[in-house]
């Protein structure tokens, strides 16, 4: 049975062509079946959107929010949307997956098949992709490969996780218990952290994580990016006869929040 696929959406102030594009990506999918949950973060671009996934031919749901929200909360909400739909539904682990999706990338063809094929393949809660980087006008190819570009490690393990996030949102493929075990997600009170890391934590430590090695998505980079890739390509670890203030609170500040995920990890598996 080819399983539904729900692709979340965050939409907050989008631009209407990268929008277009990056809905006629997900309608040439070479997987048959999709839905759209489109979170309107913004509070305004319902209309927007409705009219452009219309226009498109691709079945949605609009998921309205009467205050703005931030990405991590707008990601929290569509789950929780996707998940009220599989239940009403009575789709189950077999007959419906979670995608993540940003508004203004462009997703190859093949990419939800590919997800589809590895998660069958490895068994894992979650997998993801690699991604390449594009300029703001989508076909300008800035790098290959945003694991090379931000010098990103292919298989850190839970402990690696938990200090530094490898995976990308948009390039990730998961089962609805995944979703399940996550919702909600922890406070972010005195700390902040993005939804991918806390799934792909969860993912880690239950169901495992399995990478695609292999580009499946196009990152525009453009000056709006909330998060923008960071080249870290030719960066040179810099040496240090002794450790300086400024280098021990961002140490400080990059082990207390591994220990609040861990410790949330922990909690939430109990």
């Amino acid at each position: 049975m080819t399983p539904r696929i729900f692709i979340i959406m965050a939409v907050f102030r989008p631009d209407p062509e990268y929008l277009a594009a990056q809905i006629k990506s997900l309608v040439d999918q070479t997987h048959p079946d999709c839905h759209l949950v489109a979170v309107i973060a913004d509070t305004c671009c319902e209309d927007l959107v409705t009219r452009t996934a219309r226009a498109a031919g691709l079945p949605h749901t609009v998921v309205p929010s009467d205050v703005q929200l931030d990405a991590v909360r707008a990601f929290e909400a569509g789950l929780g949307e996707a998940m009220h739909l599989i239940e009403s539904e009575s789709l189950d682990d077999q007959t419906a997956l979670i995608a993540l999706c940003d508004q203004d990338d462009i997703w190859h063809p093949e990419r939800l098949a590919r997800g589809l094929g590895a998660l069958t393949q490895s068994g894992a809660d979650l997998v993801h992709s690699d991604a390449r980087l594009v300029g703001s006008d989508g076909t300008t190819v800035l790098h290959r490969s945003m694991f090379a570009f931000e010098r990103r490690k292919k298989n850190p393990g839970l402990r690696g996780l938990l200090y530094r996030n490898n995976i990308t949102g948009m390039t990730t493929l998961m089962r609805p218990r995944l979703v399940r075990l996550a919702l909600p997600f922890p406070p972010q009170s005195g700390v902040h952290f993005y939804h991918d890391l806390w799934l792909g934590l969860l993912a880690s430590a239950t169901g495992g994580v399995h990478l695609i090695d292999t580009p499946l998505v196009d990152y525009r980079q453009h000056g709006d990016n909330v998060m923008g890739a960071i080249d870290r390509s030719r960066a040179k670890r810099a040496r240090r006869t002794r450790p300086d203030a400024m280098w021990l609170r961002r140490e400080a500040a990059s082990y207390a929040l591994a220990r609040y995920l861990g410790q949330s990890t922990y909690n939430r598996i109990a």
